[in-house]
């Protein structure tokens, strides 16, 4: 099971290029998201995900919105019913925090897209979980433009140019979905349970 900060502090507990994963227990598209993903072998739901910009800030693709920064603090950390994990990545450096980040950013303005959720869902489906068809999973997402992204997409494109080809990150963006970024286990730092006693002795809330 996944230990995570439950108010986690900018420049202490995180900084600029990790990635936020989230979901909301009271989210109509969360839950239907959930339906196909699952919670995988954290036993945490991910639905949602998105790139630290600064203190405060961060870039994501939003249902209903176009991919746009925003106030991380006021939409995710404050909100009561979602849950936020942030993953530090494995290899994670300021010249690739700011390339990653770079990346994100010049996505700013597109549209998100709802039919390449749709799509990589279908995918799914009708290829058994890409057990038929595996070569799908690298090639773009048929239902997806290029002129829109989904929330893992766009985080997965971000990182690639940085991280290479690691784990997930060799699939097309378009064929990756939130779960199954976060649970990647070659991307992310793991929680160093030895600090977890630490953290609680300085206050910290920790939930699993």
């Amino acid at each position: 099971m996944v230990k995570y900060l439950v108010d986690p502090v900018f420049g202490e507990d995180y900084n600029e290029g990790y990635v936020f994963f989230s979901h909301r227990t009271d989210g109509f598209y969360a839950k239907g998201i959930t339906l196909f993903t699952g919670d995988g072998e954290s036993g945490i739901p991910i639905t949602h995900c998105g790139i630290i910009t600064g203190n405060g800030t961060c870039i994501e693709a939003k249902i209903g919105k176009c991919i746009s920064e925003v106030d991380f603090d006021e939409e995710y950390l404050q909100q009561e019913n979602c849950t936020v994990v942030i993953r530090k990545p494995l290899r994670w450096s300021p010249d690739r925090s700011k390339a990653s980040i770079a990346a994100a950013r010049e996505s700013l303005g597109l549209a998100y897209s709802t039919g390449g959720v749709i799509g990589l869902i279908l995918q799914k489906i009708f290829t058994f979980g890409y057990a038929w068809f595996p070569s799908l999973k690298y090639q773009k997402n048929p239902f997806n433009s290029n002129q829109s992204m989904f929330c893992s997409e766009l985080v997965s494109d971000a990182m690639k140019p940085s991280y290479g080809p690691d784990g997930v990150l060799q699939y097309h963006p378009s064929n990756i979905e939130p779960q199954e970024l976060f649970e990647c286990p070659i991307l992310w730092k793991e929680w160093n349970y030895d600090i977890v006693a630490e953290k609680v002795e300085e206050g910290k809330r920790i939930a699993d």
